[in-house]
C-alpha cells in the first residue's frame, strides 16, 4: 500500500526546492537522441504525427489526407516508449511518448529521443506534462525569432530526479488516475453516441412503441399522426427587436447580461432587450459554423435577460410548438441547403425568407415534452460525467505539482 507524506528535509537546486535525497540533473545526462532512418523502407510502418492534444496519431487521420513524402527512406523510426517532438511546435505542447504503436516513422523534422537508465520513461512523460516543463519551454523560446527548441536546448533543462523506485511509485499513482480519466472519457463518448442515435430515432419515429404507421415527407418518414410544418408557420420571428452594438459601445455597458452573436454570447453588458421572463430560440444568420453542424450547435434556447445582435435570428414558438422542441430539433441539424452566399462570395448566410421555409416535424405537445425530457436527461448525464472528468484532471494536475517536486513523498509498496 502506498501513502503520501510531506517532505521533511529539502535543498535548493537549479531544479527548484527538492528533497535532499533527490538529484537535480540536466535532462541530457539521462537522454539519448535517436536518428535511425527508415532505410531500407519498411512499407508496413505507420507514418505518425505528434499533436498537442492526442499525442501520437497517424498522419492521415490527423490531416484527413496523405501529406507526407512518397519517399519515406529519410523518415525517422520511433519505437514504443520513446519520445518525439517537432522543434517548432513544442511551444504549443507537441511532444509525446509513443504508447499506442509498437513502432512507426516520423518526418525528418522531428526529434526522437529515449530515457536512459536511471530515469524512468513514464516518469519523464509525466514531467513533460507538468507546469515546470511548460515554463522551461517558454523561457527557452522567449525573445527568439522562432519558437523552436532543438535537442541541445532540451538537454540543458534541469529536472528533479527522485530515486528510481520512487519514480515508479509516482507513475503508478498518476497512471491509476489516468485510467479513471480514460474510462470517464469513454463513458462520455458512449453517451454522446447514444444521444445521437436516440435523437435520430425520436425525431423520425417518435416515442418507442407509440406509432405504428408512418408517412413519407420531404424530410423523410415521420409518424402519420405528426404534422410537417415550417419555421414560418410555427414560429414568431422577432428579428426586428435585435440590435447590434459596437465594441466601444459594449465597453461602456459592462455587466452580466449576455450579448449574443450567431454562435453564442460574445460579450456581457448591463442592459437587455429580453427580460427575465423571456424564452427564445436563436439560430445564427451568418458565419462558417453552418459547416460544423455535427459538433457545433446550430440553435440555442435562451432563457432570461439577454441582448441579441443582428447576426442571429430570434424565434419564439407559436401555440402547438414548444421552444424546447424547436431548439432540440435544430440543435445539430444540417441547414446548409437553405443558405445563401453573401456578396463577398465567402460568407454563408441564412436570410429570413429561407429560414421561414425550413421544414420540421411537429408531434402533439405531450409527445414533444416527453421527447425533450429524454434528451434533457441524457444531457444531464453528459454534464455529470464531464464535470467529473474535469475534476479528475484538476486532481491530476495538483498531484503532479506536489509529487514531481517532492513536496509530497510516496512511501510504501
Amino acid at each position: 500500500m502506498q501513502t503520501l507524506n510531506a517532505a521533511q528535509k529539502i535543498k535548493k537546486t537549479v531544479a527548484g526546492r527538492i528533497p535532499v535525497d533527490w538529484e537535480a540533473i540536466n535532462l541530457g545526462d539521462y537522454l539519448r537522441e535517436i536518428s535511425v532512418r527508415n532505410s531500407p523502407v519498411n512499407p508496413n510502418l505507420p507514418v505518425l504525427s505528434v499533436t498537442n492534444t492526442q499525442g501520437f496519431v497517424t498522419s492521415e487521420s490527423y490531416f484527413d489526407r496523405k501529406v507526407y513524402s512518397k519517399d519515406l527512406s529519410n523518415y525517422k523510426i520511433v519505437h514504443k516508449d520513446q519520445f518525439a517532438y517537432n522543434p517548432s511546435r513544442i511551444n504549443v505542447g507537441s511532444i509525446a511518448q509513443l504508447k499506442s504503436f509498437e513502432k512507426g516513422c516520423l518526418s525528418p523534422m522531428y526529434v526522437v529521443f529515449e530515457a536512459q537508465k536511471g530515469l524512468d520513461a513514464d516518469y519523464l512523460a509525466y514531467w513533460i506534462q507538468s507546469g515546470r516543463f511548460r515554463n522551461l519551454i517558454d523561457a527557452s523560446t522567449q525573445g527568439t525569432v522562432r519558437d523552436s527548441v532543438n535537442f541541445s536546448a532540451l538537454a540543458g533543462f534541469p529536472l528533479a530526479r527522485p530515486p528510481v523506485d520512487e519514480q515508479k511509485k509516482i507513475t503508478t499513482i498518476l497512471s491509476c488516475l489516468d485510467d479513471v480519466i480514460s474510462k470517464t472519457q469513454a463513458v462520455i463518448e458512449q453517451t454522446k453516441t447514444l444521444k445521437k442515435a436516440l435523437i435520430q430515432e425520436l425525431f423520425t419515429r417518435g416515442l418507442p412503441g407509440r406509432h405504428k404507421k408512418f408517412k413519407k415527407t420531404k424530410i423523410g418518414e415521420i409518424p402519420e399522426e405528426w404534422d410537417l410544418t415550417t419555421i414560418g408557420k410555427s414560429c414568431e420571428n422577432l428579428d426586428n427587436l435585435r440590435k447590434p452594438l459596437s465594441e466601444s459601445e459594449r465597453n461602456k455597458m459592462s455587466g452580466d447580461v449576455p450579448y449574443w452573436g450567431p454562435t453564442g454570447p460574445i460579450d456581457f453588458i448591463d442592459k437587455h432587450i429580453f427580460d427575465e421572463e423571456s424564452e427564445i430560440v436563436l439560430i445564427g444568420e451568418d458565419g462558417d459554423h453552418f459547416m460544423k453542424w455535427k459538433t457545433w450547435p446550430m440553435a440555442f434556447l435562451v432563457r432570461g435577460k439577454c441582448w441579441v445582435n443582428n447576426h442571429a435570428h430570434i424565434l419564439r414558438a407559436r401555440k402547438g410548438c414548444s421552444n424546447e422542441w424547436l431548439w432540440r430539433y435544430f440543435e445539430h441539424r444540417d441547414i446548409f441547403p437553405y443558405l445563401n452566399i453573401s456578396g463577398s462570395r465567402t460568407r454563408l448566410k441564412l436570410n429570413q425568407g429561407a429560414l421561414s421555409l425550413i421544414p420540421f416535424p411537429l408531434p402533439d405537445e405531450i409527445e414533444q415534452k416527453k421527447i425533450t425530457i429524454l434528451i434533457h436527461d441524457l444531457d444531464e448525464r453528459l454534464r455529470v460525467e464531464k464535470d467529473f472528468h474535469t475534476s479528475l484532471k484538476k486532481t491530476k494536475s495538483a498531484l503532479m505539482q506536489v509529487l514531481l517536486t517532492g513536496e509530497v513523498r510516496v512511501k510504501g509498496v
